[in-house]
């Protein structure tokens, strides 16, 4: 989505929130003039109108109707829930209102509704359940604080769970309005679908026309790859959202989404694989054979034809969605090109798969060819020397005998080369696979009418939580901790208004009622979260509370005709400013509308100074409302059973750290076994696969999906600031104390790391995908002529798996406290495993036979062992740069310094002879 696009978004939503918040305050302010005081008549209730209006406004329209069903299920069940345990309350007070049993009985019902609302989320599968924060479930105990009357207190918990269900219903009724409306997620989803295999196409075409790194080329693939994660992100919001549209019409019944998304993630990863191998650079002679003359035409033809198939996917897509063809100009419609159609892709595809064939022919034929090999030498002054034919000259290495390199160090830095080629092609062949089938699917599509798809299953899931015996342990360990700091915050701040008698801080009985809605919005599940919004929520109030003094200084009236010219600009500002202001934009709307609603409510005032003064006086009861609750959630969420971002990251990157380590030792027994001619067994690459894309999510997408809840390396970063993410819990985890930790700023050292894990998970990724098809023929050309690749790993890998596994303890270890990663066996092991590869790659007369069957083809088992093998190199070298980063980051260090690696392995130092650029191969790879 381009500039002038996302504006459009931003103004449709914005038009339409304000709307639909001037609308709700025109009907709060004639029924609170038009009723009576039995059903509370304030306009500061009616208030919730507006403000549910402004909240629940999005721009797609699933995402609007999960926040409605979110607010609106919660007030219908969680309330009879809160009425229940107020007259409970009334009967242990001996059939009286008792205000402080009233505050312990906040402080329960806020628990149980946390607690219900997970058990209620764990028993809603597959899709996600709208369970809120309990603000309905606080609304009656903090009325009863006020209230003497059991007739009244059911009467104003019926009327504000009404202004709350009307307000959510006025929201969804103008997302629903044309032109202005949401936009729906099912037709947004095959526009981003669009745009996902549009950017693929450009990473094609990137990868075809890049021969050097050159600095340009580099910021364009960091471009393309940077665009395709935003546009997997947004797409998998709208997966979200399209679950909880109510009715979905022109949707694509015939197409699988799954299967569109896994051969879009195999082609993502191919091409990174790609790129990423491009990266590092090649030496003349290499680059001469492999992308010039046939070879290098045919890829480039390869990678073309994967990229018309793409595009003919993306301009289909396009149609469906009722966007413009991906090809139009708009200041020059005569350039415009029609739809693809669905025989377009399936053309596409067809001649994806021809030129692949021709590509995988021209490899065959061409790989060996002694002729070619000569050439390439000559051209880069590489004489033949001696009597060495030019083949054993380029297979031992010896043409890059340079810059005082060693045989030993050109025969290992000749075998780099053929390994990076060997995944360079994988990537090719399987971005081409993956493109064609993406093309296939897309031409088997088809429309189908409108469908509803409501249903009845949330509901359901809320009524059955109670009796879900077997799901609330679960729940309980997972909320605990979070339902007892809401529980305690709310408690404290009900027991100080009841034994505090109202003064110059607290003026008024009627404060602790907003101070008790602070507490709830500010306390979310992980601390920095809390601590980020306590920040927004003081701004934010400030904010909105000088705008309301300025707004009656300017106009001197209270007339509900000019408020809502102010109220609808206002919401106008704040909803079109809403990503940049974020939760303070909110929260400033809120305030303005909450102190024009109480000076509403104020008549005993005869001038306009009087007006004014009465709003400065509102203002800075509002001010110090919000004040004392910020600071209670703040106190009981650093202190009281807190769940820190940062141990919480601890525990993703110890998970992320084993998860690696598994695909690790387990492409190293795969290889063990083809090393020794056996056929190794059925491995989980699947369920590999899944732990870690949901590991490599978790660490960097972080957070539970519940509101306000930031990126968890956001709140870890937020409490390394505040210093809270040392100290010590006590009691089980029920106190937190300062100053007791011997680790300084262990938070700080673990978000240093989250780079190197994320690339190991990358390149994880990338080796299961290499792996999990398997090797095929021949793969034991490159693993079984040289005794020390078996002594390397060991019988099955163990040796090797044990090295692994000693780095992992270490480093997971420091994780928690100081210590010393032993990386010199693993990297001993690495080396001759390395140099007993391209030991037999020579004595084996390269990758592919020299002479295979008459009229069959070549097996490519070679290959696809040495991309393996490059990829479990990088991997293994990225584990110990993990290690190796945690030792360097001593308690004493404030930021990371240069990683020292004086064992490096010896492909290293001679590519970094050879290639200027021989440095980036951990930084780019995967």
């Amino acid at each position: 989505m381009d500039l002038g696009e996302i504006k459009e978004a931003r103004a449709a939503l914005a038009f339409r929130t304000a709307c639909s918040v001037m609308i709700c305050y025109i009907l709060g302010t004639i029924a609170s003039d038009h009723t009576s005081e039995a059903l509370m008549n304030s306009h500061s209730q009616a208030a919730l109108l507006s403000v549910m209006a402004f909240m629940v406004s999005t721009t797609l329209l699933g995402a609007t109707c999960k926040m409605s069903f979110t607010l609106g299920l919660s007030s219908l069940v969680l309330v009879p829930l809160g009425i229940g345990v107020g007259f409970l309350c009334y009967l242990v007070g001996g059939m009286e209102w008792r205000a402080w049993i009233l505050s312990i009985g906040l402080g329960v019902s806020c628990f149980l509704a946390v607690l219900w609302g997970a058990v209620a989320e764990s028993i809603q599968p597959p899709r996600a359940l709208p369970a809120g924060p309990p603000l309905a479930i606080m609304l009656l105990p903090g009325l009863a604080l006020q209230l003497h009357n059991n007739t009244d207190l059911l009467l104003n918990t019926a009327c504000m769970t009404a202004y709350i269900i009307l307000g959510l219903a006025i929201a969804l009724l103008f997302s629903w309005l044309p032109l202005v409306g949401a936009e729906p997620a099912w037709r947004h989803m095959p526009a981003l679908a669009a745009r996902l295999a549009t950017v693929l196409a450009e990473m094609c075409e990137v990868v075809t026309i890049w021969q050097t790194p050159t600095t340009a080329a580099l910021l364009r693939h960091r471009e393309c790859r940077l665009r395709l994660l935003k546009t997997l992100h947004e797409f998998r919001l709208a997966q979200d959202a399209n679950a909880f549209e109510l009715w979905q019409s022109g949707n694509l019944s015939g197409f699988d989404w799954a299967r569109f998304s896994s051969a879009t993630e195999s082609c993502r990863l191919s091409l990174n694989m790609k790129s990423g191998i491009l990266a590092l650079g090649f030496d003349p002679v290499h680059e001469e054979i492999w992308y010039r003359g046939p070879l290098g035409e045919a890829m480039r033809q390869c990678c073309l034809s994967a990229s018309a198939a793409l595009r003919s996917s993306s301009s289909r897509l396009a149609a469906t969605a009722g966007v413009p063809p991906p090809a139009q100009v708009p200041a020059a419609p005569w350039l415009a090109s029609d739809h693809a159609t669905a025989g377009e892709c399936e053309e596409a595809a067809e001649k994806c798969r021809r030129v692949l064939g021709r590509y995988l022919a021209a490899w065959q034929n061409e790989v060996d060819g002694r002729e070619r090999i000569e050439e390439a030498l000559q051209k880069a002054n590489r004489p033949r020397t001696g009597s060495a034919s030019p083949m054993t000259m380029f297979l031992s290495g010896r043409h890059l005998e340079v810059g005082g390199l060693q045989l030993d160090e050109a025969r290992m830095a000749a075998f780099d080369e053929a390994c990076r080629h060997a995944a360079c092609f994988l990537g090719v062949c399987n971005a081409a696979k993956a493109a064609a089938e993406i093309a296939t699917i897309v031409a088997q599509a088809k429309e189908t009418s409108g469908h509803c798809i409501v249903g009845c299953s949330w509901l359901s899931a809320w009524l059955r939580a109670p009796f879900a015996c077997s799901a609330w342990p679960k729940a309980f360990a997972k909320v605990k901790s979070f339902a007892f700091r809401l529980a305690v915050a709310q408690m404290m701040i009900a027991l100080i208004c009841v034994f505090v008698e109202p003064n110059s801080v607290w003026p008024s009985k009627k404060g602790p009622l907003w101070t008790l809605f602070t507490i709830v919005l500010i306390i979310t599940p992980v601390q920095g979260a809390s601590l980020l919004r306590s920040l927004h929520r003081i701004l934010g109030t400030c904010f909105g509370s000088l705008l309301a003094l300025a707004s009656i200084a300017l106009t001197g009236t209270v007339n509900a005709r000019t408020l809502s010219s102010h109220i609808f600009l206002l919401a106008l500002v704040m909803k079109f400013f809403e990503p940049e202001l974020q939760y303070t934009g909110a929260v400033s709307f809120i305030t303005f509308i909450v102190v024009m609603s109480n000076i509403s409510d104020s008549t005993d005032f005869s001038s306009e100074t009087e007006m004014i003064e009465l709003t400065w006086s509102l203002t800075l009861r509002r001010c110090c409302d919000v004040l004392a609750g910020v600071l209670a959630a703040m106190v009981v969420s650093i202190f009281v059973a807190p769940d820190r971002a940062v141990d919480a990251l601890r525990l993703r990157e110890e998970t992320a750290l084993q998860t690696a380590a598994s695909v690790i030792r387990a492409a190293a027994r795969h290889l063990a076994l083809r090393a020794k001619g056996q056929q190794p067994g059925e491995e989980p690459w699947s369920e590999l696969h899944k732990e870690t894309v949901t590991s490599f999510e978790g660490l960097n997408f972080g957070g539970d999906g519940r509101a306000g809840v930031a990126d968890l390396l956001a709140d870890a970063r937020w409490e390394s600031r505040w210093g809270l993410d040392g100290g010590k819990l006590v009691l089980g985890g029920l106190l937190w104390l300062p100053w007791c930790s011997k680790s300084a700023h262990p938070g700080r050292r673990r978000l240093e790391v989250v780079e190197t894990l994320s690339r190991l998970l990358r390149l994880a990724n990338l080796l299961i995908s290499v792996l999990q098809p398997g090797l095929g023929e021949d793969a034991e050309r490159l693993l079984s002529h040289d005794r020390r690749v078996v002594d390397a790993l060991g019988p099955e890998a163990k040796d090797f798996n044990k090295s692994v596994d000693d780095v992992l303890s270490s480093a997971v270890a420091m994780l928690q406290m100081p210590g010393h990663c032993e990386t010199e066996d693993l990297e001993a092991q690495l080396r001759l495993l390395l140099q007993g590869c391209a030991a037999s790659r020579v004595a084996a007369g390269g990758l592919l036979r020299s002479n295979p069957a008459a009229g069959g083809q070549r097996a490519l088992g070679g290959l696809h062992a040495a991309a393996a093998l490059k990829l479990l190199q990088v991997a293994a070298e990225c584990l110990m740069q993990v290690g190796r980063e945690l030792d360097v980051l001593s308690p004493s260090t404030p930021g990371l310094r240069a990683v020292q690696t004086p064992n490096q392995p010896v492909i290293f130092r001679a590519r970094e002879r050879l290639q200027p650029l021989g440095s980036m191969a951990l930084r780019t790879s995967g």
